[in-house]
């Protein structure tokens, strides 16, 4: 199992229902929102030919795979809960946080005591509904993205999302020039799982309204496609045997080259 020397204790030192997770969360103005209530819900997965239907917290964790499939965009059939889902005010310029859930419903007390079990790095990127397209009929996949945040290598062997408490929140800046109105504001974190020689997405998107001056200009910047953006060759993947050793610990990732166009920081 890929792991990092600071988080050898993930999988036994805390309360888990699932290693895997969602990110249903968005913490506006520091205050804890409802689950899902500005995150777009997403349908359970299926991993190892189990069917999860029984267990709707777990099965929704279950990660991405296929970075090619209209799911990675912003999670399993999220355009269909687009409509249930509230839009957040955000001010250009502050915080907000995307916080991780193991699968535990609502109501569970484990639920606020989730951790991320999987080290890895983070971006975030918002993407703008084409002029005349509701926010709650946009899915995403014809988006243009911008990337606003990554959350990549702290040191040679850790990342800033690198503890099982540590990681519990995301937190991203919203520029202070985007220009105002609504986006899908999308969060991936990732990790590789060494036993299957392959990495774990885990993808939401949350719906936003930007509030601000605006200022900022997008023109000439290289927009990313979800999905289209990423491919197995891309010199973030996390495959690439520099950044970890024989005994499966990460090692060099202050040379790792986040995947994607670059951080757009509003000028």
């Amino acid at each position: 199992m890929m792991k990092s020397k600071n988080s050898f204790c993930l999988l036994l030192c805390a309360p888990i229902v699932t290693a895997h997770y969602t990110f249903p969360w968005l913490y506006v103005n520091g205050t804890l929102p409802r689950m899902w209530q500005y995150v777009r819900y997403v349908a359970i997965g299926y991993e190892d030919g189990e069917n999860w239907d029984s267990l709707p917290g777990p099965g929704m964790a279950i990660p991405q795979y296929d970075t090619t499939s209209t799911n990675f965009t912003c999670g399993r059939l999220a355009i269909d809960y687009a409509k249930t889902t509230e839009t957040a005010d955000v001010i250009a310029g502050t915080v907000v946080s995307f916080r991780v859930n193991q699968g535990f419903a609502p109501d569970d007390e484990g639920a606020l005591n989730s951790g991320l079990n999987h080290p890895g790095p983070a971006q975030a990127y918002l993407a703008k509904p084409p002029e005349g397209v509701a926010l709650e009929d946009f899915s995403g996949t014809d988006g243009d993205w911008f990337k606003i945040a990554t959350l990549g290598a702290k040191t040679n062997e850790s990342w800033v999302l690198e503890s099982y408490a540590a990681g519990r929140m995301a937190n991203i800046t919203i520029p202070a020039t985007t220009p105002p109105g609504t986006y899908l504001l999308r969060f991936e974190q990732f990790w590789r799982d060494n036993n299957r020689k392959w990495e774990q997405w885990f993808v939401n998107c949350a719906q936003v309204n930007i509030i601000g001056p605006g200022g900022g200009s997008l023109k000439g910047y290289p927009f990313a496609k979800f999905p289209g953006v990423y491919d197995e060759k891309d010199p973030g993947n996390l495959d690439h045997p520099e950044f970890w050793d024989k005994y499966g610990y990460y090692q060099n990732l202050l040379a790792w080259v986040a995947p994607g166009p670059p951080v757009w920081t509003g000028e």
